[in-house]
């Protein structure tokens, strides 16, 4: 009776132990429930930076019966430009050619006995291309006119960027910027609603990017008579904008309330 009367305590005793685990867990549960969810803010921070350099693309297609030829002529259109270009100042490491090619050119034409169309054989075109990086950016507007002047069928782009070591400066300080504005953000809504910062979770830089509207002049056509009468290609360089943005996750909590 006595070791049946010890049992049963010793049932209840492990009874009570899982029944105030299980309201632990419970309550542990429920307090978790209520944490709040990390806050979320975006902070933004731009600049701008002044061009610093100039990138121009020209390229010279030509057309002939024979490859030799075409080859022939664009290479003396390419050296004649190269030419032009030093004689304004450039020099040779501010000048590339590059994408040479050569292929047989087909025109479709269409053939009214057959009422089809058909590929004639045309010529051999030979395509080359002359890419210009210089700091001179005030001369971009002289060698769009001395290109065309020579023979360059072609202005693809004028880019005008800043240098890289200026852009990478500006990005630090801008996503230090970022993150700033991030807190701003947070403490002015989070002051409003009586909660504080405990911490960060996470943060990550959303998106940077600069952003320049593209250029693509079209080669005006150069008359017969003295070049010296027609007046200058303007052309003006553009401001950078650089933009960074980061996402912030703070971890916060309710403020405590005085009880007074």
């Amino acid at each position: 009776m006595r070791s049946f009367f010890f049992i049963t305590l010793y049932i209840l005793f492990l009874s009570g132990l899982s029944l105030g685990n299980q309201k632990c867990h419970q309550s542990d549960a429920i307090q978790l429930h209520y944490l709040p969810e990390p806050f979320r803010v975006t902070g933004k921070a731009t600049g701008i930076l002044q061009s610093e350099q100039v990138s121009i693309g020209l390229t010279v297609e030509t057309l002939d019966k024979e490859a030799a030829e075409s080859l022939n002529r664009n290479s003396q259109i390419i050296n004649n430009a190269i030419t032009a270009f030093k004689t304004l100042g450039l020099s040779d490491n501010e000048f590339s050619t590059n994408g040479l090619s050569v292929y047989p050119s087909y025109r479709s034409e269409y053939n009214k006995d057959t009422q089809q169309y058909h590929s004639v054989f045309e010529g051999y075109k030979v395509r080359n291309s002359i890419t210009i990086n210089t700091k001179q950016i005030n001369l971009a507007g002289k060698i769009i006119d001395n290109a065309v002047q020579n023979g360059v069928t072609n202005i693809d782009y004028i880019e005008y960027n800043p240098l890289s070591h200026n852009i990478t400066k500006l990005r630090e300080k801008l996503l230090a910027e970022a993150v700033r504005n991030a807190r701003k953000q947070a403490k002015i809504v989070l002051d409003e609603l009586q909660y504080e910062i405990v911490s960060i979770k996470n943060i990550q830089i959303v998106d940077y990017h600069q952003y320049q509207p593209p250029f693509h002049p079209q080669p005006r056509p150069m008359p017969s008579p003295q070049p010296d009468s027609y007046a200058e290609t303007k052309v003006f360089s553009s401001v950078n904008k650089q933009e960074v943005q980061v996402e912030v996750f703070f971890i916060i909590k309710k403020l405590e309330q005085d009880d007074d």
